[in-house]
């Protein structure tokens, strides 16, 4: 099962960079919002093609985003929320 896996995730970098998403690799693609979501539909596209790939992508269903890290507040990834700038801090004067 962990060939289909690593098949699975190849596909996935693959389909994303082509994309448009040239940052795109299989130490990220389930960890970052943006990309792990673009991956969870393909993955749900792929179902039904046998009892052993339906088995990985469950796994790799399960594993999509489990990892990222949210910011408490807005509950966003900590990639997808903006930065202050500095004018934009409070007290400071534009």
């Amino acid at each position: 099962m962990n060939e289909i896996r690593d098949k699975l995730i190849a596909a996935g970098v693959k389909n994303l960079q082509e994309f448009g998403y040239p940052s795109c690799n299989k130490d990220n693609i389930l960890t970052d919002y943006v990309f792990s979501r673009f991956f969870l539909s393909m993955l749900e596209e792929n179902k039904g093609h046998g009892k052993d790939i339906d088995a990985a992508i469950d796994e790799l269903t399960a594993q999509c985003g489990r990892k990222e890290k949210k910011d408490e507040k807005t509950g966003l990834a900590g990639h997808a929320v903006p930065r202050r700038r500095r004018t934009e801090r409070k007290g400071v004067r534009q």
